[in-house]
């Protein structure tokens, strides 16, 4: 297969290019960034389009094929009204039917996962038969098995409904994941709006759905407990919240080869929060979580720390995701999301050296294809016939 359209400046797939080398017996080539091709010496305007693959060395790891608020920090020019103005898009409803579209598919997952996550928690309240091991501020504390059982129902209810939802609409199913998608910009305000609508009124919905179909009075409200104060329930719920949020951002956000996994890593950390929180707080690490039960049963005291607690913990989440991109987290171990085993460090192969070094760092010193070995090396298609490649010229990585 050759490379069609090298003339006149036309834009080349650089797909078409790597299997032209895989064909040939050219050997595959990890192409990690954008270079200006110049065929035979004889067109200069040949540009490469670099497909949205991920790499170790991606700049820009951000979902959704978007330069996110984020990855502009670490441009130079950038202000907070730069950041502020993004927002006020003037296009921002021409995709309303699109964002219409996945607010109902939010609505219906954050309705399972709440569904099944308070099913849970009200089968466990309703079976437990010793529900306190002791008394603290005239608050029970639910023993270790309700404990556990109410863990696990809202971190696999998280988990399962997640991975059906996930590659739709995001699966937030969470105002303060929501926020935290806003200020990265990986939805628009319009999309948030509607997220955050859909979220609250699944809520309401699936509380007043378990309320009719279970006997007995509702009982999975999130209260303080255990003697806990609001300024106590404040913070915890915060921080638990800080954590759920940062799961999202570094396992789904972030893409990488464990991305389809999310979920997991997302359920586990409710699960968790749960473990931690639920005899202080319920556990809320969700507003909407907070607000649907509190609709049908009625609202407490309080109830106004669900709200900020949890918004608080998003912002903190935000304020530490923008810091590790600002920095360029994926170069302080790098090679960590590779799956080639070349690039292992071999036995005592690094003592005549400096520490810390990687396999393949040389190779690229010597416009070698990295993590190849001695008898697989590549070499870069420097001097192919149909392209000649001066990755010297103009290279440049972009956000896709």
């Amino acid at each position: 297969m050759n490379c069609v359209g090298c003339s006149g400046g036309v834009e080349c797939d650089l797909r078409s290019i790597i299997n032209h080398y895989r064909i040939h017996g050219c050997g595959f080539v990890g192409w990690w960034s954008l270079v200006t091709c110049v065929k035979n010496n004889r067109c200069d305007q040949v540009r490469v389009r670099v497909l949205p693959v991920q790499t170790p060395d991606d700049s820009h790891r951000s979902s959704l094929g978007k330069l996110t608020s984020m990855q502009a920090l670490a441009i130079p020019g950038f202000s907070v009204g730069q950041y502020l103005r993004s927002f006020a898009d003037p296009h921002m409803f021409s995709t309303i039917k699109m964002d219409l579209i996945a607010a109902i598919g939010e609505f219906m997952g954050t309705f399972v996962f709440l569904l099944v996550g308070l099913g849970g928690i009200q089968a466990g309240n309703t079976s437990n038969t010793d529900n306190s091991i002791s008394t603290i501020g005239n608050s029970s504390v639910p023993n270790l098995n309700l404990l556990m059982y109410v863990s696990t129902s809202m971190g696999l209810s998280l988990l399962f409904s997640c991975w059906i939802f996930f590659r739709a609409t995001g699966a937030a199913f969470n105002p303060n994941v929501s926020l935290a998608l806003l200020l990265i910009r990986i939805i628009s305000p319009v999309r948030f709006v509607l997220y955050i609508t859909a979220q609250l009124m699944a809520s309401i919905v699936a509380s007043a759905v378990l309320h009719a179909l279970l006997p007995g009075p509702l009982n999975v409200s999130t209260t303080l407990g255990a003697g806990t104060s609001p300024a106590q329930g404040l913070f915890i719920e915060g921080f638990i919240t800080c954590g759920l949020v940062l799961s999202v951002l570094f396992l789904a956000v972030e893409k990488h080869k464990a991305t389809f996994l999310a979920p997991i890593g997302i359920g586990i950390t409710l699960f968790a929060g749960h473990l931690f929180a639920l005899v202080y707080t319920g556990a809320g690490m969700n507003t909407a979580r907070s607000f649907g039960p509190a609709v049908v049963s009625g609202f407490p005291s309080e109830h106004w720390i669900y709200w900020v607690g949890p918004t608080l913990g998003s912002l903190f989440a935000v304020g530490i995701y923008a810091f590790m991109k600002l920095f360029r987290y994926w170069k302080f171990s790098e090679a960590q999301d590779t799956d080639i085993s070349s690039r292992s460090p071999e036995l005592f192969s690094q003592l005549a050296g400096p520490v810390g070094g990687l396999a393949g760092a040389a190779d690229l010193e010597k416009n070698e294809a990295p993590g190849t070995n001695n008898s697989e090396r590549v070499r870069w298609p420097h001097n192919h016939p149909i392209i000649q490649c001066e990755s010297s010229k103009a290279v440049q990585t972009l956000g896709v």
